[in-house]
């Protein structure tokens, strides 16, 4: 268009008096519709190819925001994962050191085999403390032993009866997971000599079921330290498509746990 306007600008400079017939006039119109349509062409072209690489850059660096996002929030669900993994109960550490020095007075002999099963536990949570899961047969074998050090503290008040089947023992579950139900039964239920607490783990269908008798005593004051059901359900979660449910019936509180 610019070049329009200066080519006829050069022709009245150059040729003042003469006079442009209609043909012409008309010509020169049609040369600078043309060129403001060829403008106006070149011009979207340029803006498309623009806003089509502004789109890409936008998409890449959208695309890179999600990855980081995700990577950090996979860094963060790992992190918590590792926290809830290994915890226990510092109460049921407290309580295990408060019978062994009772045992160290009383009797030698059972205070070795006391302290043997400590050492049983916190190795079990050392060696598999970088597993996310862990096979059935070693969660009972830990069971055991952590069942030991309750059992003398409570002696007859509870019990606990384990059926499980062989085929299940190969298979998996996160690391403690029995063992944070067992320590939720003993904390959440009244357990006595004359009302012992039974607490039953049976295998059903390729899943665990932790049962035990609703024992619960009003306004029975309990501390918790936040490791419980929604630990399982959060380690579950990230590690399986299967997730554990709970409820009561019958008086009964009961466990299901889907073994990976």
């Amino acid at each position: 268009m610019l070049l329009n306007y200066f080519f006829s600008w050069l022709w009245d400079y150059l040729y003042p008096c003469t006079a442009l017939e209609e043909n012409d006039l008309v010509t020169i119109w049609q040369s600078k519709i043309m060129a403001a349509i060829i403008s106006l062409f070149i011009s979207a072209i340029h803006t498309g190819i623009f806003l089509l690489n502004r789109w890409r850059l936008n998409a890449i660096e959208t695309a890179e925001l999600k990855i980081k996002a995700s990577e950090l929030q996979e860094a963060v669900t790992r992190s918590k994962l590792e926290s809830l993994k290994m915890q226990l109960d510092p109460h049921f550490v407290f309580n295990n050191f408060s019978t062994l020095t009772e045992l160290i007075y009383e009797d030698q002999k059972e205070a070795a085999s006391f302290l043997e099963n400590i050492t049983r536990v916190y190795r079990y949570m050392i060696s598999n403390s970088n597993k996310d899961t862990i096979t059935v047969k070693e969660e009972i074998e830990f069971l055991n032993a952590y069942f030991y050090l309750l059992k003398k503290r409570l002696g007859e008040k509870i019990d606990l009866k384990i059926e499980i089947d062989s085929s299940a023992f190969s298979l998996h579950l996160p690391p403690l997971t029995l063992q944070l139900l067992v320590e939720n039964a003993v904390k959440h239920n009244t357990a006595t000599l004359a009302n012992p607490l039974t607490i039953s783990i049976l295998s059903d269908s390729g899943d665990i079921i932790v049962r035990n008798k609703l024992q619960q005593t009003a306004g029975k004051s309990l501390i918790s330290t936040g490791i419980g059901n929604k630990n399982i359900e959060f380690r579950y979660k990230i590690l399986s498509q299967k997730m554990p449910s709970f409820s009561e019936s019958n008086g009964y509180y009961e466990v299901r746990l889907p073994l990976i």
